[in-house]
């Protein structure tokens, strides 16, 4: 219901879209370029746990997976405009390296119900990453003014204009990740020597769908220098993980039913060299939670249900250069 919901909503978003567009003077801006994503995200589970034995309560968090996001990225993205109040923006990013951070495991042993510090067991492993990052959304400005001020004395086209107004969008984020070479120790424990392993250990993939609304400024100086800010949130943020632990034979699945929470925020700075030619710096931030339950099955315990979160926070800074058709503003 909510899935349907959520895309029922972009759609009515983009049927508003084109009509509009039909009359007016349309503007297509490409541009393309590359940048850096860099933040982390985590899996962290505890709470309650459902076997075949019945339930028990747990303290939280016993376990946290936590995967880095430190990859250079191609970013390639397409803008229409639609007279002077309609947009519509669809931008692909695809990592170009793995990175070079590590995957971390921790698991914590409780005494007493308060957790002791260091973790029982912590490992990592070196991580092949496989990203895909898609974010489209439609933007009407509500709003347009400009500062008058000594170009009206002087009769000459106002300097700055600006513009604020109300957007939709949807973004869709996929991370595979293909992990190898464990090197396992017990930091509670020092004396105990360390376990490596060579070769495939794991498989993680995370899936994000959220459909988010947005408020957007935008600020334009002679025609040459624009620059857009803009933050926008998501009650219904949609995460699915899934993972596969070669060496224990595990396997689990979690699913947030579009029930996360996110909130994200923009700076674009866009300077034309000409009226078709243009540069832009982008700067992306983004935050989504979700709070769910995780089945698991593995050979020495079975299926089994427990309490699961996730978190992921990460930004992007991005450089491209594109082409603008049609004619100036």
């Amino acid at each position: 219901m909510k899935r349907s919901w959520c895309a029922a909503t972009v759609f009515a978003a983009l049927l508003a879209f084109f009509p509009a567009a039909a009359g007016a003077e349309l503007r297509l801006a490409l541009d393309a370029g590359i940048g850096y994503m860099g933040g982390d995200a985590s899996f962290e589970i505890g709470k309650v746990v459902n076997d075949a034995t019945g339930q028990e309560l747990l303290p939280f968090p016993i376990s946290r997976l936590e995967y880095p996001l430190d990859l250079v990225m191609a970013t390639v993205r397409g803008e229409l405009s639609a007279g002077d109040r309609w947009s519509f923006h669809l931008e692909a990013r695809k990592d170009l390296d793995d990175g070079s951070e590590p995957a971390k495991d921790s698991d914590w042993f409780y005494y007493q119900g308060s957790q002791v510090v260091p973790p029982l067991v912590y490992s990592e492993t070196e991580v092949e990453v496989d990203a895909w990052v898609v974010d489209s959304g439609v933007r009407y400005a509500i709003y347009q003014g400009y500062h008058r001020g000594w170009d009206e004395l002087y009769g000459r086209k106002p300097a700055m204009r600006w513009s604020y107004g109300l957007g939709l969008g949807y973004q869709y984020r996929k991370l595979d990740y293909d992990e190898n070479n464990l090197d396992q120790w017990y930091p509670l424990i020092p004396s105990l020597p360390h376990d490596r392993v060579p070769g495939a250990v794991a498989v993680y993939e995370v899936r994000h769908d959220i459909p988010y609304a947005e408020i957007f400024v935008n600020l334009d100086y002679k025609d040459r220098l624009t620059l857009e800010v803009s933050l926008g949130g998501s009650a219904f943020a949609h995460v699915e993980d899934k993972g596969h632990w070669l060496l224990r034979g595990l396997v689990f699945s979690m699913d947030s039913d579009w029930d996360g929470e996110a909130v994200m925020g923009s700076v674009r700075a866009k300077y034309r060299f000409t009226d078709h030619w243009f540069t832009a710096l982008t700067l992306d931030m983004e935050q989504v939670n979700t709070s769910s339950e995780s089945t698991s099955f593995s050979p020495a315990t079975g299926h089994y249900s427990i309490g699961a979160e996730t978190s992921s926070g990460s930004w992007f800074v991005g450089l491209t250069a594109g082409y603008r058709f049609g004619g100036g503003d």
